[in-house]
């Protein structure tokens, strides 16, 4: 980049500070994405499984009260 610039200081500049500091700004953006997936990822593998878990208690539930009305 350093060689568009006519000033050697303004392109030296542009390269080290400029360039870095969009570089940071492209990985963490990058990283936030990648973050954000995971997290969906984890919480619709926690939503179907207390789905699973809430249909088994019902289901426990549902047994427990027959057994109490057969031994009434």
């Amino acid at each position: 980049m350093r060689y568009l610039f006519q000033d050697n200081e303004l392109g030296e500049f542009v390269d080290r500070i400029i360039l870095d500091v969009l570089s940071e700004i492209g990985i963490a953006v990058f990283g936030g994405a990648l973050t954000a997936y995971f997290l969906e990822f984890l919480r619709k593998k926690h939503f179907q499984e207390s789905v699973l878990f809430r249909k088994e208690m019902k289901k426990r539930i549902e047994e427990s009260k027959i057994k109490d009305r057969n031994k009434s």
